[in-house]
Protein backbone atom coordinates (compact mmCIF):
# COMPACT_ATOMS: atom_id res chain seq x y z
CA UNK A 1 0.00 0.00 0.00
CA UNK A 2 1.03 3.25 -0.80
CA UNK A 3 1.09 6.06 1.18
CA UNK A 4 1.54 10.25 0.18
CA UNK A 5 2.96 12.56 3.13
CA UNK A 6 1.33 15.89 2.98
CA UNK A 7 3.23 17.92 0.39
CA UNK A 8 2.18 14.92 -1.95
CA UNK A 9 -1.40 15.14 -1.24
CA UNK A 10 -1.50 19.10 -1.56
CA UNK A 11 0.34 18.73 -5.13
CA UNK A 12 -2.25 16.33 -6.47
CA UNK A 13 -4.96 18.05 -4.88
CA UNK A 14 -3.47 21.12 -7.60
CA UNK A 15 -3.29 18.87 -10.04
CA UNK A 16 -6.64 17.93 -10.28
CA UNK A 17 -8.12 21.56 -9.77
CA UNK A 18 -6.04 23.05 -12.51
CA UNK A 19 -7.51 19.67 -15.12
CA UNK A 20 -11.02 20.43 -14.12
CA UNK A 21 -10.44 24.08 -14.90
CA UNK A 22 -8.75 23.64 -18.00
CA UNK A 23 -11.81 21.03 -19.43
CA UNK A 24 -14.49 23.91 -19.52
CA UNK A 25 -12.18 25.94 -21.13
CA UNK A 26 -10.99 22.91 -23.76
CA UNK A 27 -15.34 22.04 -24.23
CA UNK A 28 -15.63 26.27 -24.86
CA UNK A 29 -13.26 26.15 -27.11
CA UNK A 30 -14.49 23.08 -29.13
CA UNK A 31 -17.92 24.14 -28.83
CA UNK A 32 -16.85 28.16 -30.64
CA UNK A 33 -14.76 26.11 -33.16
CA UNK A 34 -17.32 24.16 -34.01
CA UNK A 35 -19.96 27.16 -34.27
CA UNK A 36 -16.95 28.85 -36.38
CA UNK A 37 -16.96 26.47 -39.00
CA UNK A 38 -20.54 26.19 -39.42
CA UNK A 39 -21.14 29.93 -39.52
CA UNK A 40 -18.48 29.72 -42.18
CA UNK A 41 -20.47 26.96 -44.14
CA UNK A 42 -23.49 29.10 -44.23
CA UNK A 43 -21.39 32.03 -45.28
CA UNK A 44 -19.78 30.63 -48.27
CA UNK A 45 -23.03 28.77 -49.27
CA UNK A 46 -24.88 32.15 -48.78
CA UNK A 47 -21.99 34.11 -51.12
CA UNK A 48 -22.78 31.42 -54.20
CA UNK A 49 -26.37 31.94 -54.10
CA UNK A 50 -25.93 35.22 -53.96
CA UNK A 51 -23.37 35.31 -57.27
CA UNK A 52 -26.35 32.86 -58.56
CA UNK A 53 -29.20 35.11 -58.12
CA UNK A 54 -31.04 33.73 -55.90
CA UNK A 55 -30.92 36.24 -52.97
CA UNK A 56 -34.04 34.82 -51.14
CA UNK A 57 -31.31 31.61 -50.74
CA UNK A 58 -28.58 34.31 -49.93
CA UNK A 59 -30.07 36.45 -47.52
CA UNK A 60 -31.25 33.04 -45.45
CA UNK A 61 -27.71 31.67 -45.51
CA UNK A 62 -25.92 34.95 -44.13
CA UNK A 63 -28.99 35.02 -41.59
CA UNK A 64 -28.08 31.95 -40.19
CA UNK A 65 -24.40 32.50 -40.44
CA UNK A 66 -25.41 35.74 -37.80
CA UNK A 67 -26.84 33.63 -35.51
CA UNK A 68 -23.99 31.61 -35.32
CA UNK A 69 -21.59 34.08 -35.00
CA UNK A 70 -22.67 37.85 -34.84
CA UNK A 71 -19.81 39.18 -37.12
CA UNK A 72 -20.75 43.03 -38.25
CA UNK A 73 -19.63 41.67 -41.88
CA UNK A 74 -22.88 39.55 -42.17
CA UNK A 75 -25.13 42.03 -41.46
CA UNK A 76 -23.67 43.82 -44.98
CA UNK A 77 -24.43 40.95 -46.82
CA UNK A 78 -28.02 40.44 -45.61
CA UNK A 79 -28.54 44.22 -46.46
CA UNK A 80 -27.59 43.43 -49.82
CA UNK A 81 -29.58 40.70 -50.27
CA UNK A 82 -32.47 43.07 -49.06
CA UNK A 83 -31.66 45.87 -51.34
CA UNK A 84 -32.30 42.94 -54.05
CA UNK A 85 -34.85 41.49 -52.57
CA UNK A 86 -36.79 45.12 -52.51
CA UNK A 87 -36.81 45.46 -48.42
CA UNK A 88 -35.36 48.79 -48.26
CA UNK A 89 -36.18 49.18 -44.73
CA UNK A 90 -34.35 45.79 -43.17
CA UNK A 91 -31.65 46.90 -45.67
CA UNK A 92 -31.40 50.25 -44.19
CA UNK A 93 -31.72 48.89 -40.59
CA UNK A 94 -28.49 46.26 -41.47
CA UNK A 95 -26.37 49.17 -43.25
CA UNK A 96 -26.60 51.46 -40.49
CA UNK A 97 -25.65 48.42 -38.06
CA UNK A 98 -22.64 47.28 -40.01
CA UNK A 99 -21.70 50.92 -40.49
CA UNK A 100 -22.42 52.07 -36.52
CA UNK A 101 -19.68 48.47 -36.03
CA UNK A 102 -17.30 49.15 -38.62
CA UNK A 103 -16.97 53.29 -39.06
CA UNK A 104 -13.80 53.13 -40.31
CA UNK A 105 -14.65 50.65 -43.75
CA UNK A 106 -12.91 51.58 -46.89
CA UNK A 107 -16.25 51.70 -48.79
CA UNK A 108 -17.78 53.60 -45.90
CA UNK A 109 -18.58 56.41 -47.92
CA UNK A 110 -20.21 54.44 -50.58
CA UNK A 111 -22.43 52.94 -48.04
CA UNK A 112 -23.48 56.00 -46.50
CA UNK A 113 -24.54 57.19 -50.21
CA UNK A 114 -26.42 54.08 -49.97
CA UNK A 115 -28.08 54.49 -46.58
CA UNK A 116 -29.36 58.18 -47.67
CA UNK A 117 -30.95 56.67 -50.96
CA UNK A 118 -32.34 53.78 -49.08
CA UNK A 119 -33.58 56.19 -45.99
CA UNK A 120 -35.37 58.59 -48.92
CA UNK A 121 -37.07 55.57 -50.75
CA UNK A 122 -38.17 54.10 -47.27
CA UNK A 123 -39.97 57.65 -46.31
CA UNK A 124 -41.30 58.10 -50.09
CA UNK A 125 -42.93 54.46 -48.91
CA UNK A 126 -44.06 55.55 -45.84
CA UNK A 127 -45.86 58.81 -47.14
CA UNK A 128 -47.18 56.70 -49.48
CA UNK A 129 -48.46 54.36 -47.11
CA UNK A 130 -49.99 56.78 -44.86
CA UNK A 131 -51.95 58.67 -47.90
CA UNK A 132 -53.27 55.53 -48.64
CA UNK A 133 -55.03 55.21 -45.04
CA UNK A 134 -55.71 58.71 -45.13
CA UNK A 135 -57.82 58.13 -48.59
CA UNK A 136 -59.50 55.25 -47.19
CA UNK A 137 -60.31 57.00 -43.72
CA UNK A 138 -61.78 59.77 -46.00
CA UNK A 139 -63.91 57.60 -48.16
CA UNK A 140 -65.15 55.41 -44.99
CA UNK A 141 -66.43 58.79 -43.37
CA UNK A 142 -67.89 60.22 -47.07
CA UNK A 143 -71.46 59.96 -47.22
CA UNK A 144 -72.51 56.81 -48.81
CA UNK A 145 -75.52 56.68 -52.18
CA UNK A 146 -78.88 58.43 -50.81
CA UNK A 147 -80.62 54.58 -49.76
CA UNK A 148 -83.84 54.08 -52.04
CA UNK A 149 -87.17 54.95 -50.63
CA UNK A 150 -89.38 52.66 -49.46
CA UNK A 151 -92.12 52.66 -51.65
CA UNK A 152 -95.46 54.13 -50.19
CA UNK A 153 -97.46 50.19 -50.29
CA UNK A 154 -100.04 50.98 -47.84
CA UNK A 155 -100.97 54.13 -48.52
CA UNK A 156 -100.95 53.45 -51.81
CA UNK A 157 -103.70 50.86 -51.80
CA UNK A 158 -105.91 52.82 -49.70
CA UNK A 159 -105.99 55.53 -52.24
CA UNK A 160 -106.86 52.95 -54.28
CA UNK A 161 -109.89 51.97 -52.71
CA UNK A 162 -110.77 55.82 -51.94
CA UNK A 163 -110.73 56.28 -55.54
CA UNK A 164 -112.62 53.47 -55.92
CA UNK A 165 -115.50 54.71 -53.06
CA UNK A 166 -115.17 58.05 -55.12
CA UNK A 167 -116.07 56.93 -58.07
CA UNK A 168 -119.60 54.40 -56.76
CA UNK A 169 -120.69 57.57 -54.51
CA UNK A 170 -120.52 60.25 -57.56
CA UNK A 171 -121.90 57.80 -59.93
CA UNK A 172 -125.16 57.54 -57.51
CA UNK A 173 -125.57 60.71 -56.87
CA UNK A 174 -124.91 61.30 -60.46
CA UNK A 175 -127.91 58.91 -61.43
CA UNK A 176 -130.25 60.56 -58.71
CA UNK A 177 -130.26 63.78 -59.84
CA UNK A 178 -130.45 62.69 -63.23
CA UNK A 179 -133.93 60.30 -62.50
CA UNK A 180 -134.85 63.57 -60.39
CA UNK A 181 -134.44 65.77 -62.84
CA UNK A 182 -136.41 63.70 -65.04
CA UNK A 183 -139.69 63.24 -62.54
CA UNK A 184 -139.28 66.66 -61.62
CA UNK A 185 -140.26 67.30 -65.45
CA UNK A 186 -142.22 64.51 -65.71
CA UNK A 187 -144.47 64.57 -62.47
CA UNK A 188 -144.00 67.69 -60.47
CA UNK A 189 -145.13 67.85 -58.25
CA UNK A 190 -147.98 65.11 -58.16
CA UNK A 191 -144.93 62.92 -58.32
CA UNK A 192 -146.13 58.59 -56.99
CA UNK A 193 -144.26 57.84 -53.69
CA UNK A 194 -143.71 54.03 -55.08
CA UNK A 195 -141.44 56.63 -57.94
CA UNK A 196 -139.72 58.69 -55.36
CA UNK A 197 -138.90 55.85 -52.38
CA UNK A 198 -135.75 54.42 -54.95
CA UNK A 199 -134.49 57.68 -55.53
CA UNK A 200 -134.13 58.33 -52.20
CA UNK A 201 -132.74 55.12 -51.07
CA UNK A 202 -130.34 55.76 -53.65
CA UNK A 203 -129.32 59.04 -52.74
CA UNK A 204 -128.74 57.56 -49.16
CA UNK A 205 -126.50 55.47 -50.45
CA UNK A 206 -124.65 57.83 -52.47
CA UNK A 207 -124.34 59.88 -48.93
CA UNK A 208 -123.19 56.84 -47.16
CA UNK A 209 -120.52 55.82 -50.21
CA UNK A 210 -119.40 59.96 -49.51
CA UNK A 211 -118.94 59.60 -46.22
CA UNK A 212 -116.67 56.54 -46.55
CA UNK A 213 -114.93 58.29 -49.07
CA UNK A 214 -114.05 60.82 -46.72
CA UNK A 215 -113.12 58.42 -43.77
CA UNK A 216 -110.76 56.47 -46.48
CA UNK A 217 -108.66 59.46 -47.84
CA UNK A 218 -107.95 60.63 -43.68
CA UNK A 219 -106.90 57.02 -43.54
CA UNK A 220 -104.75 57.34 -47.05
CA UNK A 221 -103.15 60.54 -45.33
CA UNK A 222 -102.58 58.99 -41.86
CA UNK A 223 -100.63 56.05 -43.96
CA UNK A 224 -98.58 58.11 -46.14
CA UNK A 225 -97.47 60.40 -43.49
CA UNK A 226 -96.24 57.15 -41.57
CA UNK A 227 -94.85 55.22 -44.51
CA UNK A 228 -92.74 58.45 -44.98
CA UNK A 229 -91.64 58.86 -41.66
CA UNK A 230 -90.87 55.19 -41.61
CA UNK A 231 -88.50 55.96 -44.49
CA UNK A 232 -86.97 58.36 -42.97
CA UNK A 233 -85.63 56.65 -39.94
CA UNK A 234 -84.70 53.72 -42.34
CA UNK A 235 -82.62 55.57 -43.84
CA UNK A 236 -81.27 57.17 -40.97
CA UNK A 237 -80.04 53.83 -39.69
CA UNK A 238 -78.74 52.24 -42.74
CA UNK A 239 -76.54 55.97 -43.11
CA UNK A 240 -75.67 55.31 -38.96
CA UNK A 241 -74.61 51.77 -39.79
CA UNK A 242 -72.45 52.97 -42.86
CA UNK A 243 -70.60 54.94 -40.55
CA UNK A 244 -69.74 52.14 -38.34
CA UNK A 245 -66.58 51.03 -40.28
CA UNK A 246 -65.00 54.78 -39.63
CA UNK A 247 -65.42 53.96 -35.76
CA UNK A 248 -63.97 50.17 -36.31
CA UNK A 249 -60.75 51.99 -37.65
CA UNK A 250 -60.12 53.64 -33.56
CA UNK A 251 -62.52 56.56 -34.15
CA UNK A 252 -63.88 56.17 -31.20
CA UNK A 253 -64.90 59.68 -30.30
CA UNK A 254 -67.29 59.45 -33.43
CA UNK A 255 -70.76 59.95 -32.86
Amino acid sequence: MVHFDGKACMLLRRFFLVLLLCMPCHARGSLRAEKEAAARAHYQRGAQLYRMGDYAGAWLEFTTAHQLVPRPELLFNMARCEVKLGRPAEALAHFEAYLEAVPHDPDAEGIRREINALRSEVNQIRRREEERKRAQMMASLAPGPEPRRPFPTYSTLSGAGTALLGIVSIALLSSVASQYGQLDQACAPNCRPEDVYPLERQATAGYVFLGLTAAAGITTAALLTWELRRGRSLRGSEQLLALQPARAMGLAWRF
